[in-house]
């Protein structure tokens, strides 16, 4: 036994020490309650017999004895845990027994407890923090706990510091821990058994405060004319309900003032679409005083400024700048973004770390390199199978990973830039598939920034064919698709989104079991523009033999799908403003059926063309050309390649120049790569060393605003001994940054369990302005920048914009 007081001697530690004896099985001892808490009972048996002897239970046994002439059997035992009065043993046979049972003292034990209740914290915030600033003396740390009612105690807080830095230490509380605003907390020490040292805390201060951050626009107007004294404050729009918001009661920011030539004050800024504390402010407001020359009071008055005006909701964006011509109208600019950084994600599955197969893994690349170590997230529970993700048009460090695991389950972990997860929000299996499987999707719209995710649902109800569910700052409720084209039961096992630039719209495409495929298109709210592409499609349990994009140009979508019933054709149909009909060509090597199908859009604003990349049976790998109203130039490119079971080949475009690249492994130890020019001219086929063995996947990534020197294709390459490894093309160079780059063991290469992507494009600039009292139709033109500034000549009306193009964001 430890921590036992001796400094009194051996005696001195024994508070009580009781007796007894008897004729039985076993035997039993009552000791007096103790003298103090913290010290222990221990004791002692002896019975007449040749045999083991039992502890009681909760008691650590010290020694167990037998012998014989005579045959007895002598134990010890001691609780390390809590005092009790009953001590006790017990023996195979009836006999004798004497025992000893005793209380010892244990040495000084410190301890502490301050306790803080709260009540009346005003609720209405998304959040609550517990703050704390403190600090101890040399010694044991201490923990601060949080109550979560009735009566659990959970440690969130850990006092490491021995100096006073002036700073506080915070934990954001849950919902049940807040407990509608009456929460409780409690500082101990971290050992509070066995304490022999005094130590002290000291708390400067503790609060519970919300963790919402009031986005306002106030405006202030000088006493004199040069500047030196101004009046106070008017809040003129803000979601703060106790500002009292003059014109506006929504979160804003980011205000811009122009006066015009007769003396009105107008004004821009950026405000929140929904009330309270929010963290998206990207909408257009516009207003201006009634009164020219207006006065500190007539300012602060709500009645001297015109209703607010919704600058353009369809393109919102951030910095509004405003300025006036001849006729005092105003003439708006924004900008899409506020910043851009270069920044790709990969999210893949990895044997490593602490919950292995069971979580992505990530890595950001940032221009020039990935980022180490890994970042491992929550366990999705079971072992990955699928990742999908996909980046925010709209919060510039916001992207979202979507996981099916073995169980089924779809996990979702939403990233800014740390990620949480939501586990299960849908199943789409019961027993996994023995082949790669492509059952959900995600995808942004690109003007909303909501998300929306599609899955094949697990379920014999033949009106729920496809679930989806959106995501707007939390995910919503789980909703229903019904192909009524059928009735019966439909299992969707390949799902496929295509979101539309400068557009809320989706196009989603979708493939049963059975070879059904059809189409939707997302209209930001709902689903329409149903098309069933073709009733016989290419059904196999193997591949993705669908493929959906976008024309860069026209903005028409083009569907397409292996056809039935060897696939060794392709059916596709075009939505304009209606769907045309199905059509067939031979993108496709005759006998051998299209289990792979990828259509990739020239992201060069002026044209429509696609390529669209084939994958067949026996390995070849092929090409087709799409000139926005035909099919030509089919081309094989390699007849062996090392797979057909998996997708060894990719391509992807240059962002300008109509190039591209085309990737695939055919040759073991090395990978293979061809330039392409549109509409029709192929490079060499070149051969680069890549790991030992051959490569059953490979996903190439568009860069969509390289950098001079920079790369303008990125790409992941999973082989057969599991290596996830990386490479890169600058316009000239094929590199192979690492064969393993991004782990030496994914644990698996039969499935696609990785996605890369890059962050998109930074958007548009926006003008608009207003003539003869009617507002004219945006105009929407170029790469954003990250300053911006409008001005209109007062000699000729002229238009001039100024924009900044950060060179330290890597603009």
């Amino acid at each position: 036994m430890t921590n036992v007081d001796l400094s009194g001697g051996v005696a001195a530690a024994f508070v009580q020490s009781p007796t007894g004896s008897g004729t039985a099985g076993s035997g039993s001892i009552t000791l007096a309650s103790p003298g103090n808490s913290a010290n222990r009972p221990v004791s002692g048996w002896f019975h007449a017999a040749q045999e083991g002897t039992n502890p009681r239970a909760n008691w650590a046994e010290a020694d167990d004895g037998n012998h014989n002439n005579p045959g007895t059997g002598v134990e010890s035992q001691w609780r390390s845990d809590a005092f009790e009065t009953t001590a006790s043993a017990s023996w195979s046979t009836s006999s004798a027994w004497l025992g000893i049972a005793a209380e010892l003292k244990q040495l000084t034990n410190y301890q502490m407890e301050v306790r803080y209740d709260w009540s009346g914290v005003a609720s209405g915030s998304p959040s609550y923090a517990l703050k704390v600033e403190a600090y101890h003396t040399v010694g044991e740390d201490f923990l601060v706990q949080v109550l979560t009612p009735p009566s659990t105690w959970t440690t969130r807080i850990t006092i490491t510091k021995t100096a006073d830095d002036n700073a506080a230490q915070a934990y954001t509380l849950t919902t049940a821990e807040f407990n509608s605003g009456a929460p409780a907390v409690r500082f101990i020490g971290a050992t509070e058994i066995g304490d022999v040292t005094q130590s002290d805390v000291y708390l400067d201060y503790v609060t519970i405060s919300s963790n919402s951050v009031w986005d306002r626009v106030v405006l202030m107007r000088s006493r004199d004319t040069s500047g030196s004294t101004w009046s106070g404050q008017v809040v003129l729009a803000s979601g703060r309900s106790g500002d009292s918001a003059l014109v506006l009661a929504r979160d804003s920011a980011e205000p811009s003032i122009a006066i015009d030539s007769a003396g009105f004050l107008h004004m821009v800024w950026v405000s929140s679409p929904g009330s309270g504390d929010q963290s998206t402010l990207n909408l257009v407001r516009y207003t201006k005083t009634t009164v020219a020359y207006p006065s500190e009071t007539q300012l602060a008055n709500a009645a001297n400024w015109q209703a607010v005006t919704n600058v353009d909701d369809a393109n919102p964006g951030y910095m509004p700048t405003v300025s006036t011509d001849s006729s005092n109208n105003p003439h708006i600019a924004w900008s899409q973004s506020k910043t851009f950084g270069e920044e790709a994600w990969i999210s893949y599955q990895s044997n490593t770390g602490t919950n292995t197969v069971n979580s992505p893994k990530s890595r950001t690349w940032d221009g020039t390199s990935w980022s180490a170590p890994e970042t491992e997230e929550s366990t999705a529970g079971s072992p990955l199978r699928n990742v999908r993700m996909a980046y925010s048009p709209i919060a510039s460090d916001e992207r979202i990973v979507v996981t099916v695991s073995d169980d089924g389950w779809l996990d979702a972990y939403v990233c800014t830039p740390t990620c949480t997860v939501t586990n299960n929000l849908g199943q789409v299996w019961s027993t996994p598939p023995s082949q790669v499987d492509y059952r959900f999707d995600i995808a942004y719209e690109a003007l909303s920034g909501r998300a929306l995710l599609v899955y094949g649902l697990l379920s014999t109800d033949t009106t729920r064919d496809i679930a989806y569910r959106e995501y707007t700052g939390s995910w919503g409720p789980e909703q229903y698709l019904d192909n009524t084209n059928n009735a019966t039961d439909l299992q969707y096992s390949m799902m496929e989104l295509a979101p539309k630039a400068r557009s809320d719209q989706v196009g989603l495409m979708a493939e049963t079991t059975n070879g059904v495929v059809t189409a939707w298109i997302w209209s930001g709210t709902a689903f329409g523009s149903f098309a069933e592409v073709t009733a016989t499609g290419f059904a196999s349990s193997l591949g993705d033999r669908i493929a959906i994009a976008w024309e860069t140009n026209s903005g028409h979508l083009l569907a397409v799908a292996a056809a039935g019933p060897l696939g060794e054709t392709i059916v596709y149909r075009e939505f304009t403003t209606t769907w045309g009909s199905s059509s067939t060509y031979p993108c496709g090597t005759s006998g051998k059926s299209d289990y792979w199908l990828s259509l990739k859009p020239n992201p060069v604003p002026t044209t429509d063309e696609m390529i669209l990349l084939i994958g067949q049976t026996s390995s070849p790998v092929s090409t087709c050309y799409w000139s926005g109203s035909g099919w030509s130039n089919f081309l094989t490119h390699d007849a062996t390649s090392d797979s057909w079971t998996t997708r060894v080949e990719d391509f992807a475009w240059e962002s300008t120049g109509s190039r591209g690249l085309l990737v695939w492994g055919t040759t073991t130890g090395q990978i293979t790569y061809r330039t392409f020019t549109a509409p029709n001219t192929w490079g060499t086929i070149t051969n680069v060393a890549m790991g030992t063995t051959v490569h059953d996947w490979v996903t190439l990534r568009t860069n969509p605003f390289p950098q001079p020197g920079r790369p303008k294709i990125i790409g992941a390459v999973l082989d057969l001994n599991n290596d996830l490894g990386a490479i890169t093309w600058d316009g000239s160079a094929f590199t192979v940054v690492g064969a393993n780059s991004f782990t030496a063991d994914t644990g698996s290469h039969t499935l696609e369990n990785f996605d890369l992507q890059y962050h998109p494009a930074p958007g548009s600039v926006y003008y608009k302005n207003r003539a003869a009292g009617t507002w004219r139709p945006t105009v929407v033109w170029g790469t954003t920048y990250t300053g911006l500034s409008v001005d209109v000549s007062p000699q000729n009306n002229y238009v001039a914009l100024a924009g900044y193009f950060d060179n330290a964001a890597e603009q």
